[in-house]
């Protein structure tokens, strides 16, 4: 999971009141608000990488638009990320390069993943993009029958 949390103090909760500002000196504006109630669920989805970068000129004109397509098809269904590698690329990051390293295989961009596989289709060293199209809409549909 890409989430990252930066150590704050908790704010003191009280029933469905959350003070936002413990501060008791004289010139003290404490700030309560309501909290909406919700219900959180459990979900599992297949995550889907674009391994890419804003230098690569096949990433602009064939990676970023077939991701953005599959994705779009697969809404809601499908978790969705662009992770940006190489080229001294200005949106890569400390966690790109994480996500980037946990791969096996050949490192080109661009590179479409499903979960831990590679779901590009080449022929020489060309990307065969029905084939890669097919098998990543394939992949996806697997794992999201397979997930309870």
């Amino acid at each position: 999971m890409l989430i990252a949390c930066k150590e704050e103090d908790t704010p003191t909760v009280k029933e469905d009141i959350v003070v936002t500002d413990t501060d008791t000196s004289e010139t003290s504006n404490d700030t309560l608000t309501r909290v909406p109630d919700f219900e959180l669920t459990e979900t599992k989805k297949p995550v889907f990488f674009d391994y890419t970068s804003t230098g690569c000129p096949g990433c602009v004109s064939w990676g970023a638009p077939t991701f953005e397509q599959i994705a779009k098809e697969q809404g809601e269904s499908i978790v969705p990320i662009a992770v940006h590698i190489k080229y001294r690329d200005p949106m890569i990051t400390d966690v790109s390069n994480a996500i980037a390293e946990n791969r096996t295989g050949q490192r080109y961009t661009p590179q479409l993943w499903v979960n831990n596989t590679n779901g590009m289709v080449l022929n020489g060293g060309s990307i065969n993009t029905t084939g890669s199209i097919n098998k990543i809409t394939a992949d996806l549909e697997t794992i999201k029958t397979e997930v309870p």
